[in-house]
């Protein structure tokens, strides 16, 4: 069975048996094999062997499952715009002939690449959990085998109808998350937002059972599936520190051509101690027509324009605040939406509201109560 968890009571709730989800495989560490000299590469065929012999997968509770894999594999470093449009591209031609999808790909831009699916496919009806490992199959003991046992358990649940990461035995909204080591296998985490789901057996008896946070979960869409193929990659990220160079920063935001968007990653709830040098590169990048998002370096909190005077004067100089917005989510939502072709003054408006769960609605009261 699978369980959900609601306001902390668990109750038990219908699944459907031999569900079939789609597996698409793009690259990473999971599905990589180590060659002669001991270092992992891609190996035709090895993916599907490995799943082909888990026991766990033939059990009458777990769904039938279809692997393909997306050519060329490809490090999840060299992943962008172009690779999430293929990715949802794919998922979208099979869409109709499967319950769920489990997208297996490297960790290093996983929480960009969930965070750029959950705007790209507008009006998802489905689960699509993200998922990879940190230790691949070939190790005695390792992650692999794990997240992609309970990333298809969670592709099943027919009330997720969002992105997700599943990695470590919870599931987090995909545009909320972080990769947060690169050695952990619990490697990615929700700061501002709890997991939708887990797998515990001290919570949920021995089982095997997976729960989810159901009063958490997106409600369905009403519309039909649309992908938003084109996304924009002409947007600058810049953290500011003490060593910050402004005036090179503004000759860059100046004499830049193609870019559309500027992302100040903050001290906190949204300082910065230069207040003139930072308030002359805003001028200058809402001057040019530059969209300009501040963002906390904080992995956990969010931007408050209302707790200092910096924050007031960025946002009367044109600023947007990302409010509790992860910098993954705020990049792709970016992209996705100047893709669209909408309006500067149209892509400000949708920046401040949550398409689909990445940022919490009045963030100051809600942030509380999590």
């Amino acid at each position: 069975f699978f369980r959900f968890e609601m306001e902390g009571q668990l109750v038990l709730a219908p699944f459907k048996k031999k569900a079939s989800v789609f597996v698409l495989y793009t690259g990473g560490t999971l599905g990589m094999k180590p060659n002669e000299d001991g270092s992992l590469e891609p190996a035709e065929g090895y993916l599907e062997d490995q799943m082909s012999k888990m026991q766990e997968l033939s059990h009458p509770d777990m769904p039938t499952w279809t692997l393909e894999v997306l050519e060329p594999i490809m490090d999840s470093s060299s992943m962008g715009p172009k690779d999430w449009a293929k990715i949802a591209t794919e998922l979208e031609k099979r869409y109709l002939d499967h319950d769920g999808f489990v997208v297996v790909m490297g960790t290093d831009t996983m929480a960009y690449c969930a965070s750029a699916l959950s705007f790209i496919m507008h009006n998802l009806a489905k689960p699509v959990i993200v998922t990879g490992s940190i230790i691949p199959f070939a190790s005695p003991w390792n992650d692999a085998r794990r997240n992609l046992i309970v990333s298809l358990m969670f592709a099943t649940c027919s009330d997720l109808c969002e992105v997700c990461i599943s990695f470590g035995g919870r599931l987090l909204r995909g545009n909320r998350s972080r990769k947060m080591s690169s050695v952990d296998v619990e490697a990615f985490d929700s700061p501002n937002f709890p997991p939708l789901g887990e797998t515990s057996a001290a919570r949920f008896g021995q089982n095997g059972q997976v729960a989810l946070n159901k009063y958490l979960l997106l409600k369905h869409p009403r519309g039909r599936l649309m992908i938003h193929r084109e996304v924009q990659s002409n947007i600058l990220v810049v953290k500011i520190n003490p060593v910050c160079q402004f005036t090179a920063l503004r000759l860059v935001v100046e004499s830049a051509k193609a870019l559309r968007a500027l992302v100040l990653e903050l001290y906190g709830n949204g300082k910065s101690s230069y207040k003139g040098a930072l308030a002359e590169i805003i001028t200058a990048a809402v001057k040019k027509g530059l969209i300009v998002v501040a963002a906390t370096q904080c992995a956990k909190g969010l931007v408050n324009v209302d707790a200092h005077s910096i924050g007031r004067e960025m946002i009367s100089l044109g600023a947007i605040s990302a409010k509790d917005m992860t910098t993954e989510a705020v990049v792709t939502k970016l992209g996705v939406l100047i893709g669209c072709g909408y309006g500067d003054e149209k892509v400000r408006d949708l920046m401040s509201r949550s398409l689909c769960g990445e940022m919490t609605p009045d963030t100051s009261q809600s942030l509380s109560k999590l």
